[in-house]
């Protein structure tokens, strides 16, 4: 006989387990054109944006000599 599935326990209204620790601002002229650019730039790359800025920073910082980016932590 078949084990019945465990009920989930997700109401739907779950608080994200990650913080924000950067907010970008740009000028009323340049924003829309800057957030679009991004996101064309994040579907050029096949990943989203946040992994877009990731790789992005981790290659500024190996550039410049800097330690390696902490790893993500992914659940």
């Amino acid at each position: 006989m078949a084990k019945k599935k465990a009920a989930s326990k997700k109401t739907g209204k779950e608080v994200s387990s990650q913080g924000i620790i950067l907010v970008y601002k740009a000028d009323s002229q340049t924003a829309t054109v800057l957030k679009e650019w991004l996101a064309g730039l994040a579907d050029h790359v096949g990943a989203p944006v946040t992994v877009t800025l990731d790789m992005a920073l981790k290659a500024f910082a190996e550039a410049r000599g800097y330690k390696p980016m902490p790893r993500r932590r992914v659940r």
